[in-house]
């Protein structure tokens, strides 16, 4: 098995393509695939949603810049359990993955230019992704 410390490996998630006008980064809050890949697997250890906050950013910082259309971060994954890469409520951390999602997107509003009803984010929060992710997509506006 392979093994990397989240907090060190999250610096080299990011290439130059991402940088790219067109190119569009990817942020993981967990990473574990051992179940799929056995001694095999790539797993990165010690994830917190503090850390995954700090990811976060330095997606936000990369998108921030280019024009408005290509503004987009791709969230890898919302529910991928199987390999322990997932965003939704668990025993652990609660709601605290989806609290930094909430937290940036209601601060960063002015840089992704969304629209976003607090109620349908606490919806999401409160119900993971079943009922809500249809209801946040209708409210938010990418421009």
């Amino acid at each position: 098995m392979d093994l990397y410390k989240y907090k060190d490996i999250i610096k080299y998630l990011f290439t130059d393509y991402d940088k790219m006008e067109n190119g569009y980064p990817s942020v993981i809050p967990n990473w574990d695939r051992s179940p799929r890949g056995g001694r095999r697997a790539v797993i990165y250890t010690g994830a917190t949603p503090e850390l995954f906050k700090k990811h976060m950013l330095d997606a936000i910082r990369i998108v921030e810049n280019k024009q408005d259309e290509h503004k987009i971060i791709f969230l890898r994954s919302w529910n991928e359990w199987a390999e322990g890469n997932y965003v939704e409520p668990d025993l652990k951390y609660g709601r605290a993955y989806l609290d930094v999602i909430k937290e940036l997107l209601e601060d960063g509003g002015h840089i992704f230019h969304t629209s976003i009803d607090s109620e349908v984010i606490a919806n999401l929060i409160a119900r993971g992704a079943k009922k809500a992710t249809s209801q946040y997509a209708a409210v938010c506006q990418p421009f």
